[in-house]
């Protein structure tokens, strides 16, 4: 298969699996929050469910700050009402140059898209109990949802877009 083929197919999943993701945690939202009454539960639950995905993509950010030697003001793990969204972690570093600032913006897509790759290894590699297979799938779907990257991390691939474009 011709690799700008290739290249365009898994640039389609990674935006079908973006829209996927966003529309689902807003409907898993508005289920709790139509069975629990409460914006306050409905927020923790969905802060509890995600909260593995959240920790991946915010030590993604994190550590690759620190490898880059930014340094990290604040980590936090924490969710906050953003508007009418929910934020549900955050990690502030200095920046010091755009291609660092990118780089660091980017990467949980990549460690998203890696420990995916590690759960379908175990998921279709071998004999897995069926309680290990639920929590295998469990961790697909809450990596898969929170490995983009938020606007925020977003901002400075603005400036790299039309570079990519003429390449």
């Amino acid at each position: 298969m011709n690799a700008w083929l290739i290249t365009l197919l898994f640039i389609s999943e990674i935006l079908v699996l973006y829209a996927v993701s966003r529309v689902s945690t807003s409907f898993i939202f508005y289920v709790f929050k139509k069975v629990t009454k409460s914006t306050d539960i409905s927020f923790a639950l969905l802060t509890f469910i995600f909260s593995p995905g959240t920790v991946l993509h915010e030590l993604s950010h994190f550590l690759m700050a620190t490898i880059l030697f930014l340094r990290v003001r604040e980590f936090n793990l924490l969710p906050v009402w953003k508007g009418n969204h929910i934020k549900l972690g955050s990690v502030v570093y200095e920046k010091k140059d755009l291609i660092r600032g990118i780089i660091v913006g980017i990467v949980p897509i990549w460690t998203g898209i890696g420990a995916l790759a590690i759960l379908a290894y175990y998921l279709h590699g071998g004999e897995v109990s069926a309680g290990l297979k639920i929590l295998l799938w469990y961790l697909v779907f809450v990596i898969s949802s929170t490995m983009f990257s938020s606007q925020q991390d977003l901002k400075d691939v603005i400036y790299i877009l039309p570079l990519l474009i003429i390449f």
